[in-house]
């Protein structure tokens, strides 16, 4: 039952509840007392109550949907068809299979598969990111307490950029670590280019 039919339903019984109250009190006006009045005018609301109350149940009960008969899937049956959820009422009715996937959304999928398999086996000269940050950098600012300043670089005592462990890593300025790291400068310098 759509929204505006069940709130026509809510008001066609609001009106008939209304209408019997004003029937059966016209002609008790005359000869009741207030207080046996008054109990008549609370009992004809408690059953207009009722009747909204069981008017709302009956629209509401045809519009909750059954769990998808989908395996895992948790939506329910309200949109769909077929026993199913509205996405896989709608592929079923697109492409005949319930667990049809477009082609793009299967290549992004075996995308993201790859570069999960792949994660251990990254370049150990690469830095791991968390959330489009670099993990060290994160890790440090942990430990510190405080976001890292400008000039603060974050050292891996190791060498190994793929081990993040707080003991691992050591924070310094810019000139701390080129001082840290002049000897192999030097090194590599010397046996790249001979001076």
């Amino acid at each position: 039952m759509a929204f505006a039919d069940r709130w026509v339903c809510v008001i066609c019984v609001v009106f008939h509840a209304v209408v019997r109250f004003a029937r059966t009190l016209y002609p008790l006006r005359r000869r009741c007392n207030p207080l046996q009045l008054r109990d008549y005018q609370q009992q004809a609301i408690s059953d207009i109550r009722g009747a909204c109350a069981l008017q709302w149940a009956e629209s509401t009960k045809k519009q909750m949907g059954k769990p998808c008969k989908i395996e895992g899937c948790t939506r329910t049956t309200e949109k769909g068809a077929y026993g199913m959820c509205g996405m896989h009422a709608q592929r079923q009715r697109r492409y005949g299979d319930p667990h049809y996937k477009k082609p793009e959304e299967q290549r992004r999928a075996n995308n993201r598969n790859a570069q999960l398999a792949r994660f251990d086996q990254v370049k150990a000269s690469t830095y791991r990111k968390l959330f489009g940050r670099h993990e060290h950098r994160v890790v440090a600012e942990q430990m510190l307490g405080r976001p890292l300043l400008k000039n603060e670089i974050v050292h891996h005592l190791d060498g190994n950029k793929q081990n993040n462990d707080p003991s691992n890593l050591s924070v310094m300025t810019q000139s701390e670590h080129v001082k840290l790291h002049m000897d192999a400068m030097a090194k590599a310098r010397l046996k790249k280019h001979g001076y």
